[in-house]
């Protein structure tokens, strides 16, 4: 018992020190703000390192101007010449506006190194901060500690001296060593955390030691580019070229090594920003294909001798001119050609002067004079036309011709001056007409400073923009009352179209009537094609009456029109037939009487009651056995042919045709006796001939043969030959390649000519491949541009290109390529490189291991969260290898890598873009090769399901949110989210990986995109899920 009291006062004494030591722990609050403090420096660590790849960017741009504007002062100073007019050398500063778009990218790449440096000392700080509070928690917990096992001991010396029954002693005891295994698990979990902060107080060193390095090199390359600034800015011709003020500069421009860092950054901010008031902005982004386009438009436009080069001199892009006399400086030469011109311009200005008073005001205004007055007249005459025409509705036209209000003061001058000519006008009104004149043109110099000197007469003397028509309504029920034509006149449409075809017609009527004296016999003939669209039926008849009253010949063409309306008195009607087993057809001529207006193309030669008797159904089967005799014989009227099954209809018919009584239900019809009996009936025609006017005419399919074998051996006879005279003759596989052509024959709708040509261009092809003269490597493009003159002549599923592969697969003795990369491989065993750069395939989060630099380039944009597009070339050049196991994620719509990108997702995805092209196989193959597996999630619709199907059953991909109950929940989802549904249309396809997956589609009936699961891929991705 005295030992049971003795273990309960133990106990006793125990308990109050885990209860003390309860009380002293660090509090949830505290290590809350320390893990909050943990997650903000680690926070910081990143912005840090997304600063410092920015920032090495910016200087490796920076690098790249300044080598780019050192390069461009030296080549300057060989020149030992300077632009003496900038207007005229424009371009040349151009090329200096390049330099001073570098200085602004370098004064803001120091800015933004200044800046980032401040904040890394901030952060510096807080990290220091934090490492402290860290070390003052350690310790902390180091002292709690002890005063715990200090109040242990304590506990166990009071327990001793305080007495307590044994059930309370039991229940106490239970109590203290539930809290005892508590603070015993809570001590790893704290070792752990001190162990973390350690691991990242070491990380934040190191990256501090980094980021330092990483300023250094920048801060060196800023003060290299500015030494390059200060190159270009030395050479006093550069200055006086770009048009600096030498005065807008700082007096010391020079470089002081001897200073610190800080003090030679800000000397070159000065001088940046100097130059950059200077020059002033630039117009735009200036880059290489800005400067290649300049000089070509300038080599384009030189004349007199020059040409334009280009030359580079140390990374400065120099543009010179050369001619018999050797290279000269642009300035000079431009200050030659502006001395020139200014002479020529003084000699022009006294010839124009000349012109202008014997020509321009002579002749030529005595002509634009009279144009001015005819057309006046040919109005006048128009308007007499319209008052005589009216619509049904009682409705007519007046048009009005008169001078632009917007006109300016030279136009309203010349107008006035023009009415009188030029024998009626004093000196003062022809010196006046003469200074208008001259002020057009050189307005119309200065608009278009590039066009002749005859294409500004002609835009400064083209009266028609001088006037302006008016269009206004007139009715017979109002007389002297007229509405201006506008959409708010008050006309239906029909009244409206029936109005525009009045304007249209008269016009025509009073041009006709204008030429009635120079050409009496002209025919006053319009056509009128897809007659009258849009216009009611009722009105078709106004208007055909309106042409009558006008005296108008008029040939219409419609599909649907007839012509037939009672307003007309008379109509020739014509149809159009050709036959729809020959191409082509034939070209009818069109024959148009005076007395007869007529639409049409062919007139029969049967008479109308003779046609329509032989048309009949009573004839109809015999005609077509006639017709299928005739073409199959020659087209000769002999042998005979029979007609079974003959109903009563057929034989009343074939009995009035043959002259003879038919009675039973066969009949025989000699051919030659028809042809005799047509002749000499009413037809007066020939069997052939009748069967041409009752239907198309008759195709020789004898002769077709016959020429479709002549042609047919020709193209073989033709390759043959080529085979023969070229270099390949001789060679085993060319047997084989022509016996295969000729056996596959010639693709369907090529004809014969294209197909001598392709067979020829592809045995020079070849020729250049396999003959004796190989070459070097060669683009596709480059290939069959110099064959056919396309670039795109070689195209995968030409014909072209398949002669060539098949070919090519003959000589090496391969297989012909059943896909696209068999394809490639094909080509490049020739040397022959198809395009491996215009196809890309969208990527994210791929960390490949490997050492190269597109390895490393990877890594870098996985590590930022950037999407990367990779090439057949990338593809091709690198051995994507990923650790084994690896899951990778497809997905089809780019907007999913875009999401996953902003999200900064950690888990690697490939987009198909849709139906996977064969980068995107490429690369999947590649990635499969290595171990890695692959997750797949498409649209929830029938070609979605077929290209998941593609990709699963190809690869043994898992499906990643494509089962039946992910579609059933998305689509509820979405109905309760008021998302508009799409209907699911096209066949069913059912689903390789679940059966049940395309029955809920049909019951549901609704078609899921890819973005309507966007959240839970995204999950998906980020490791939330």
């Amino acid at each position: 018992m005295a030992d049971a009291r003795q273990e309960l006062t133990e106990a006793d004494a125990r308990r109050r020190a885990l209860r003390l030591a309860e009380q002293d722990f660090p509090r949830a609050r505290g290590l809350a703000d320390a893990w909050s403090r943990v997650e903000s420096n680690e926070r910081t660590l990143r912005d840090l390192t997304a600063k410092a790849t920015r920032a090495a960017r910016s200087a490796e741009e920076a690098r790249a101007l300044a080598v780019a504007a050192r390069a461009e002062a030296d080549a300057t100073a060989t020149a030992h010449d300077l632009p003496g007019n900038p207007v005229e050398l424009e371009r040349v500063r151009t090329a200096l506006a390049a330099l001073l778009a570098g200085i602004g990218r370098l004064r803001r790449a120091i800015g933004s190194t200044g800046e980032r440096l401040g904040a890394h000392h901030a952060d510096a700080e807080r990290y220091e901060r934090a490492r402290k509070d860290r070390l003052a928690a350690e310790e902390n917990y180091r002292l709690r500690l002890t005063g715990l096992r200090t109040a242990q001991q304590d506990l166990r010396t009071r327990e001793e001296a305080i007495g307590s029954t044994e059930e309370e002693i039991l229940t106490r005891e239970q109590e203290a060593r539930q809290r005892i295994a508590h603070a015993a698990q809570a001590v790893p979990a704290a070792q752990r955390t001190r162990n973390d902060l350690h691991d990242l107080r070491v990380r934040a060193e190191e990256e501090e030691k980094r980021l330092r390095e990483d300023l250094a090199g920048q801060e060196t390359a800023v003060i290299a580019t500015g030494s390059s600034l200060r190159g270009a800015l030395g050479r006093p011709e550069v200055v006086r070229g770009a048009g600096l003020d030498r005065s807008s500069l700082p007096e010391e421009v020079a470089d002081d090594p001897g200073s610190d860092v800080r003090s030679r950054l800000r000397a070159l901010r000065a001088l940046a920003d100097a130059v950059e008031r200077a020059l002033g902005r630039p117009k735009g982004e200036v880059s290489d294909s800005t400067l290649l386009n300049r000089h070509t438009d300038l080599r384009d436009q030189l004349a007199g001798g020059y040409d334009a080069q280009l030359e580079e001199r140390n990374g400065i892009k120099v543009c010179r001119l050369i001619d018999d006399h050797g290279s000269h400086d642009v300035a000079a030469v431009g200050e030659r050609i502006a001395v020139q011109a200014a002479e020529a311009r003084g000699r022009l200005t006294e010839r124009e002067r000349e012109v202008f008073q014997r020509f321009l005001t002579g002749e030529l205004g005595d002509h634009l004079s009279a144009q001015v007055i005819t057309a006046a007249n040919l109005v006048a005459a128009l308007n007499d036309t319209l008052r005589t025409v009216r619509t049904s509705h009682g409705l007519g036209v007046e048009l009005l011709w008169k001078l632009d209000e917007d006109a300016d003061a030279d136009v309203r001058a010349a107008v006035e001056l023009l009415r009188s000519p030029s024998s009626l006008r004093t000196r003062e009104q022809t010196e006046q007409l003469r200074e208008v004149l001259q002020r057009r043109i050189e307005d119309a110099r200065r608009a278009d400073a590039s066009a002749g000197y005859a294409a500004h007469l002609r835009t400064a003397l083209d009266y028609r923009d001088w006037f302006r028509f008016h269009t206004f309504v007139v009715e017979d029920a109002a007389p002297g009352r007229r509405r201006k034509l506008t959409g708010r006149t008050g006309l239906s449409q029909g009244e409206q179209r029936v109005l525009s075809y009045l304007v249209l017609f008269a016009a025509a009527a009073a041009h006709f009537t204008s030429l009635a004296e120079s050409a009496p016999h002209a025919p006053r003939l319009i056509l009128l094609d897809d007659a009258f669209a849009k216009v009611d039926e009722p009105t078709h008849g106004r208007l055909g009456r309106i042409l009558v009253d006008l005296d108008l010949d008029f040939v219409l063409t419609s599909e649907r029109l007839m012509g037939n309306w009672p307003e007309v008195p008379s109509l020739h009607i014509y149809e159009c037939l050709r036959d729809p087993h020959v191409r082509g057809g034939g070209h009818p001529a069109l024959h148009v009487e005076r007395s007869a207006p007529a639409s049409g193309v062919r007139m029969s030669k049967l008479p109308a009651a003779t046609r329509e008797w032989l048309a009949g159904p009573g004839l109809a089967r015999l005609w077509e056995a006639v017709r299928k005799r005739l073409e199959s014989n020659g087209v000769q009227a002999t042998g005979s042919l029979r007609l079974t099954s003959v109903s009563p209809l057929e034989r009343n018919a074939l009995s009035l045709l043959l002259g003879k009584p038919v009675t039973g239900a066969a009949v025989t019809v000699r051919l030659d006796a028809l042809d005799a009996r047509l002749r000499a009936s009413a037809a007066g025609l020939g069997l052939r001939d009748a069967l041409e006017e009752l239907g198309p005419p008759l195709t020789d399919r004898r002769a077709v043969r016959a020429g479709v074998t002549a042609r047919r051996e020709h193209i073989w006879s033709s390759l043959g030959s080529a085979l023969d005279a070229s270099p390949l003759a001789g060679q085993d596989w060319t047997r084989q390649w022509y016996d295969l052509l000729r056996h596959t024959g010639v693709p369907r709708g090529v004809p014969p000519e294209a197909a001598v040509r392709t067979l020829q261009q592809a045995v020079k092809v070849l020729t250049v491949l396999l003959g004796p003269e190989q070459g070097g490597t060669r683009g596709r493009g480059e290939l069959a541009a110099m064959a056919t003159g396309s670039a795109h002549g070689l195209d995968d599923g030409t014909w072209l290109a398949r002669l060539v592969q098949r070919g090519i697969a003959l000589a090496h003795g391969t297989e012909f390529p059943g896909d696209a990369a068999s394809r490639r491989a094909l080509w490049r065993l020739v040397s022959v490189t198809p395009d491996e750069v215009s196809s890309t395939v969208l990527t994210y989060g791929l960390r490949p291991v490997g050492g190269g630099w597109r390895e490393q380039a990877l890594r870098e944009r996985s590590i930022h969260h950037a999407e990367a597009h990779l090439t057949l070339r990338d593809l091709h050049d690198q051995q994507l290898r990923l650790p084994a196991g690896t899951v990778i994620h497809i997905c089809e719509n780019p907007r999913v890598v875009e999401a996953a990108a902003d999200a900064a997702c950690v888990r690697p995805l490939v987009c198909t873009s849709g139906s996977a092209a064969t980068v995107v196989l490429t690369l999947l193959d590649a990635l499969a090769t290595t171990g890695c597996r692959f997750a797949y999630h498409g649209d929830f619709d029938w070609p979605g399901i077929a290209l998941a199907n593609r990709i699963i059953l190809r690869y043994g991909a898992l499906p990643w949110r494509m089962g039946a109950e992910d579609y059933e929940h998305l689509a509820a989802r979405s109905q309760r989210e008021g998302i508009p549904q799409l209907p699911l249309d096209g066949q069913p396809v059912s689903a390789a990986w679940d059966q049940h997956l395309a029955p809920a589609m049909t019951a549901l009936g609704v078609a899921l995109h890819e973005e309507v699961t966007l959240d839970l891929l995204v999950d998906d991705l980020s490791g939330r899920t």
